[in-house]
C-alpha cells in the first residue's frame, strides 16, 4: 500500500510535530480501509520501519489481522502501540 503523506521541508518545529501526528493518525485507518475490500477474511501484514509499526498497530485494533511481519519497526518515546520496549 502506498500512503498519501508527502515529505515537507522548511517547517517550524510545531508545524512538523503536527504533521507527524497527522501522518501517524492516518496510518492504521489507511490499512483498515484497504482491508475492508477483502471483507471479513483474515490477512497478513508486512512492513518495514514505519510500515512495521503500522502493521503492529493495526494488529492491536483489528481482529482480521492474523499474521504480522514487522521488519525494523519504528518507534519512539513514548512508545507507539505495538512497539515493545527493549530492556
Amino acid at each position: 500500500m502506498d500512503h498519501s503523506e508527502v515529505a515537507a521541508r522548511d517547517q517550524v518545529p510545531a508545524e512538523r510535530a503536527a504533521r507527524i501526528e497527522a501522518i501517524i493518525a492516518g496510518r492504521v485507518p489507511d490499512v483498515r480501509l484497504l482491508m475492508d475490500h477483502f471483507g471479513e477474511e483474515e490477512v497478513g501484514l508486512v512492513g518495514h520501519s514505519f510500515g512495521g509499526w503500522t502493521a503492529l498497530a493495526t494488529l492491536e485494533v483489528d481482529s482480521r489481522v492474523a499474521t504480522v511481519v514487522a521488519m525494523g519497526a519504528g518507534g519512539g518515546e513514548p512508545p507507539r502501540p505495538g512497539i515493545l520496549p527493549v530492556n
